[in-house]
């Protein structure tokens, strides 16, 4: 039923709303992908950061995780014991992000960001914006995230635990 109708030459006929809207719709739809990939580019930007974080983090300990399997901790145990740690700081993180957002964002969701100009009617969708987080966002960035952060733990442990344990010890 999400069909609107269109008279061309006396005669009716249903098209979709994409079709009835015309350019305004098309328009619309390379500005939101145009934004879609800006996000998606900052998405990345910040995988990096983290893996780099992570890297250098692991890195640093790998003396203490020498320690540890001198005194006889197993590799799946140091294993678990690193993503417990990415899984619990992630966790924090993410938390504290959402909070701080919504924070951010409720000035803006009850007073609204009038547009400037037509263009950015067109971007905001009407002559006031009123921002909000979306489960729906919170659900995707879940989804792309977590698998970055796993490969990435995975990824710094199995080089942290590729160490001897003696000479581990000896860079202490």
């Amino acid at each position: 039923l999400n069909m609107l109708f269109a008279v061309n030459d006396l005669q009716v006929k249903a098209v979709g709303w994409k079709k009835a809207a015309g350019s305004f719709v098309a328009l619309s739809m390379i500005f939101q992908g145009a934004f879609n990939t800006g996000l998606l580019a900052v998405a990345i930007i910040a995988c990096a950061i983290i893996i780099n974080t992570l890297t250098i983090s692991i890195t640093e300990r790998t003396p203490e995780i020498g320690t540890m399997r001198a005194i006889g901790a197993k590799r799946s145990f140091v294993r678990r014991l690193i993503i417990a740690e990415v899984l619990i700081i992630s966790g924090i993180s993410f938390t504290a992000s959402v909070f701080l957002s919504a924070v951010v964002l409720l000035p803006f969701r009850i007073i609204g960001i009038r547009a400037p100009g037509a263009t950015a009617s067109v971007i905001f969708g009407g002559e006031v914006l009123y921002p909000f987080i979306t489960t729906g966002a919170l659900f995707w960035t879940l989804v792309l995230i977590a698998p970055a952060l796993l490969i990435t733990s995975l990824a710094a442990s199995a080089k942290a635990l590729r160490v001897q344990p003696v000479s581990a010890m000896e860079e202490a």
